[in-house]
């Protein structure tokens, strides 16, 4: 048996490739738990294609984001609520990551 359990409140996952012009070849967001099962925010990627590496772009792909996900209230995790104020957040966040790495590597 168990003597403790950890549930994740929210995760995300960011990762996307650059062009020579600092345009998204590609994006790849994994979200959970704010459905059923972890998903990728598939309408949030397609938006990111061809766009510019910017926050502006990375702010609108995390309200898109945002707009897939279906979180429920959850006494071990949180509320519905406070989970998708905090999505888009972490989808900046890790968008803008994902961005320095890929310059990075460049």
């Amino acid at each position: 048996l168990r003597r403790a359990l950890v549930l994740p409140i929210l995760n995300c996952g960011a990762s996307l490739a650059l062009e020579g012009d600092d345009r998204i070849a590609w994006a790849r967001l994994s979200l959970g738990p704010v459905a059923l099962v972890p998903f990728r925010a598939c309408q949030a990627e397609a938006f990111l294609a061809s766009r510019p590496a910017n926050e502006e772009a990375f702010a609108r792909a995390a309200e898109i984001a945002a707009g897939e996900c279906q979180p429920r209230t959850s006494v071990l995790r949180a509320s519905r609520e406070y989970r998708l104020e905090v999505l888009p957040v972490l989808v900046r966040r890790g968008l803008a990551r994902a961005a320095e790495q890929a310059r990075a590597r460049a």
